[in-house]
């Protein structure tokens, strides 16, 4: 028992998210233990299983110096496309032998690669069984539950449609339990390579080796854009870092004719760390990044700009609309936080540009900083403004 109790999932996640990521992997295992029970493949079924966990085995070690790279760099697994291969499985093969098939894929990986922590491989392997057999539904409903390749219309609108439950299904399942952590143009793209994945499996299967190469590139590229990524992003948080984020800020400064500077401190930070943990700590840091997001406009620009501070860019913003910002953003904070982790508080000190074009970024970041402090020495949980 204590055993169990030890388990990194009680560490890491909260209840709600725990309990939810094993419902999760309870409902994937009840589907296909039960399509298991019914399961009675042909030998041209066996066939394309076969081929498909050859081709994941393959690509796993082709890809395992891309992950190596990856790895001597950072520490953030980056995007997979095993969207590939579980789509094309869902596509060929009976909803059992599917599932066994995603097992093999993960399960795989996770040997010769990952290794990350047990609970977030299974929870990989649930939503994508349990999307798995969202798409197998759709083809089972339109009658086209033995995929065999045929190219007229109204079977490609059929494979569209279970693409789209497929992805709709898995990347909300991810997003539910770690919001922001999906990249839906990236998934769709595997998916749909996981369409000709489908039709080379059942119509040419040497023609998987060329989707096997094509994936391998779109792996490397991925690396790239995520390493450019990295550089900018704070790691924890993943808003932009200090630096990158002075740059972008300078920038659009220079093309604004109003723009004000919100500058946020989370209230007795140290309190939290020393009383619940540096655990409860960061995820009090990404809840605060998460809420950020969520209430400032695409075009503005946010930064992690100490341990427990934020910057956000403003354009086009005067002093008067950013004042109404930060204290919306002030009560979104503080609910959001207090509801779901523990009690805190922020303060905001906001600046703003009184002559068009004139003053630098330095300028608006000493007002704010200002503000900052008078908003904490009048008692803390409030805004209060300065002009540069």
């Amino acid at each position: 028992m204590m055993g169990v109790k030890s388990w990194a999932i009680w560490r890491e996640l909260r209840p709600a998210q725990a309990g939810y990521a094993l419902l999760v992997g309870v409902a994937a295992a009840a589907l296909s233990i039960n399509a298991a029970i019914r399961c009675t493949p042909d030998r041209h079924e066996w066939i394309v299983f076969g081929v498909l966990v050859t081709c994941v085995l393959i690509y796993t070690e082709a890809s395992r110096p891309i992950e190596r790279e990856w790895r001597t760099l950072t520490d953030s697994p980056h995007l997979d496309v095993h969207a590939i291969w579980v789509f094309a499985g869902a596509l060929t093969l009976p909803p059992g032998l599917g599932a066994v098939a995603i097992v093999a894929c993960y399960g795989y990986r996770w040997l010769r690669v990952d290794g990350q922590l047990p609970y977030r491989e299974v929870f990989g392997i649930g939503s994508a069984v349990v999307a798995a057999f969202g798409a197998q539904l759709v083809l089972t409903l339109t009658g086209n539950e033995q995929f065999l390749g045929t190219r007229d219309l109204r079977t490609f609108a059929v494979v569209v449609a279970a693409a789209v439950v497929f992805l709709v299904v898995e990347t909300t399942l991810t997003t539910i339990l770690v919001p922001g952590s999906v990249d839906y143009a990236h998934e769709a793209a595997s998916v749909g390579l996981g369409v000709l994945a489908g039709w080379a499996l059942t119509e040419w299967p040497p023609a998987m080796l060329l989707i096997i190469g094509v994936t391998l590139v779109l792996h490397r590229s991925v690396l790239i854009r995520q390493l450019r990524e990295s550089a900018r992003s704070d790691g924890k948080t993943g808003l932009l870092k200090p630096d990158a984020w002075h740059t972008a800020a300078s920038t659009a400064l220079g093309r604004d004719v109003d723009a004000s500077l919100l500058m946020i401190d989370v209230d007795h930070f140290k309190r939290v760390n020393d009383v619940h943990g540096h655990l409860v700590g960061d995820t009090v840091l990404r809840t605060v990044a998460q809420t950020l997001k969520a209430e400032v406009r695409e075009g503005d620009l946010i930064g992690r700009y100490g341990g427990d501070e934020f910057v956000v860019f403003l354009s086009d913003t005067t002093g008067e609309d950013a004042m109404a910002m930060a204290e919306r953003i002030r009560r979104s904070i503080v609910r959001t936080v207090s509801h779901s982790i523990v009690d805190i508080s922020v303060s905001i000190g906001v600046a703003a540009r009184v002559r068009p074009n004139q003053g630098r970024l330095d300028d608006l970041l000493h007002a704010a900083d200002v503000a900052l402090y008078a908003a904490k020495g009048g008692g803390r949980n409030q805004s209060a403004m300065s002009t540069a």
